[in-house]
This record gives C-alpha cells, structure tokens and sequence, in this order.
C-alpha cells in the first residue's frame, strides 16, 4: 500500500482527464505505438504489471475515489483490478494507443515489461 500513497501523492499534480502520450525511450516502432489497444494487449500488460495498478490508473487519468471503487469491488485481485481498469480506460479513450499504455506503464515504473508484451502483438 506504500505504493498507493506514493500514487495518490503524485495524483495531486494530476488532472482526471489527462492524456498520457509520451513516445520517447521505447523500443517500439511508430506504427506499434499508434496501434490501438487490443483486449490481448489489456489481459498481458495487467499481468505483468498487476502490483503497479494504482499507479498506472492514476496516470491513465482516473481520479482518486475511482480508484477505491477498483479497490473495494475486487479485493483481492490486483490483476482484476487492472484488466478492468485499463478496459474502461479504452472504453473512456477513444483513441486509446499502445504509446498512451507504455507512457502510464513508464511513469508507473513498469515501462520494460509493458514494452516486451506491446511489442509481442
């Protein structure tokens, strides 16, 4: 949960509909980060990065009390947590890109893991 204090403290400079667009230092060629997110995409990036979701919802743009709502309804399944959060996220996004996932997942400390599975597809 120490993560999470960290999240809701970087949260403060956040605003709830921020996008996240951030391209550099990625191994990813231009066509993949323009790509749209796949529910394939959704599923492995939540697993390799279930222990960061708080972090990466904040940076994807939900706000604080959204959080707990994740939190509350699956207590205990982080990677639930994520793949949903990140599949309302799409949904929210209309245009949501693999680069708007890496830029989260980066700033979130999981930029590597996501790369490796955004890359796969």
């Amino acid at each position: 949960e120490d993560a999470e204090s960290h999240a809701r403290q970087a949260a403060g400079s956040e605003t709830s509909g921020r996008r996240t667009s951030s391209h550099s230092g990625s191994s990813l060629s231009a066509s993949e980060l323009e790509r749209p997110v796949s529910v394939l995409d959704i599923f492995e990036v939540a697993d390799v990065a279930r222990t960061k979701w708080y972090e990466i919802g904040v940076h994807l743009g939900f706000k604080l009390e959204e959080m707990e709502d994740y939190r509350e309804k699956y207590p205990d399944s982080m990677l639930k947590r994520l793949s949903l959060l990140i599949a309302d996220w799409v949904k929210r996004e209309k245009k949501a890109t693999a680069a708007m996932l890496l830029a989260a997942c980066k700033k979130a400390g999981v930029e590597g893991a996501a790369t490796k599975v955004l890359q796969k597809h």
